[in-house]
């Protein structure tokens, strides 16, 4: 039997003339996406810690 490879065939044709989104950002629009995710990056990194302390927090208050 024979698969149809018709779909794959395509994608793999038009591969190469697609461009990633940000290639069409300007410089300003490129700065910021950066400073976007940079922000992103550092609320993550404050939200990881707070819940770290509060786990430990938690771990040396409990009632026995």
């Amino acid at each position: 039997m024979h698969k149809d490879n018709s779909k794959e065939r395509k994608i793999e044709k038009h591969k190469k003339s697609h461009q990633p989104l940000d290639s069409f950002y300007s410089q300003e629009q490129r700065q910021q996406e950066q400073k976007l995710e940079a922000e992103a990056k550092h609320r993550k990194t404050v939200t990881d810690t707070e819940m770290e302390i509060f786990e430990h927090l938690k771990n040396h208050t409990k009632r026995y």
